[in-house]
């Protein structure tokens, strides 16, 4: 849909941020189309999108340092062939989740862009019944930690623009925290 490293318009249709937010980040919002589904755009320079690995129907935003910033989805419509829906999906670069380290236990992490910084507690679980279950006291109390770690940041780590002018995330993690 899009050329690699081609940036001419983007879906009207944002999410995770505003439109004219992403002037923000260096983009240049154009002149509005009759096209109900996109908008004329001029990127920053560095920026290119590039094909999805899995869909045909994505393609991936990276900024100049080659970092995905975003996923463009459209969707053809079999019917008419006629593309009939697109958004824009901004991502945030850190995000809070939960690792599975083994059958027999998990961690709540902090990931950059998918890779692991940090670790908040080890979540252990019981096994019973055959089989193991999460036991949920130690993951609580490890994602409370997460949170309380993320609430004494300067910005909230969902806000999308927060955070992409840090070269390295691991200075934001304290030493006990940092992962191997």
């Amino acid at each position: 849909m899009f050329g690699f490293n081609s940036i001419k318009k983007l879906p009207r249709v944002v999410l995770g941020c505003a439109l004219q937010d992403l002037t923000k980040i260096g983009f240049k919002i154009g002149e509005v189309w009759d096209d109900p589904l996109f908008v004329a755009v001029e990127a920053p320079a560095g920026w290119s999108i590039r094909p999805g690995p899995f869909r045909s129907q994505t393609d991936l935003l990276h900024d100049d340092k080659g970092r995905h910033r975003g996923t463009v989805f459209h969707h053809i419509d079999f019917g008419s062939r006629q593309l009939d829906r697109a958004r824009l999906t901004i991502h945030p670069r850190l995000v809070i989740g939960e690792a599975v380290v083994s059958r027999a236990k998990s961690e709540i992490v902090l990931l950059d862009q998918g890779v692991r910084v940090a670790r908040f507690g080890k979540t252990y679980s019981v096994f019973r019944n055959g089989r193991y279950l999460l036991n949920p006291l130690g993951r609580g109390e490890a994602m409370q930690e997460a949170c309380a770690w993320a609430a004494g940041l300067a910005h909230p780590i969902t806000d999308v623009m927060a955070y992409w002018d840090v070269d390295d995330v691991a200075t934001l993690v304290g030493d006990h925290r940092r992962a191997a």
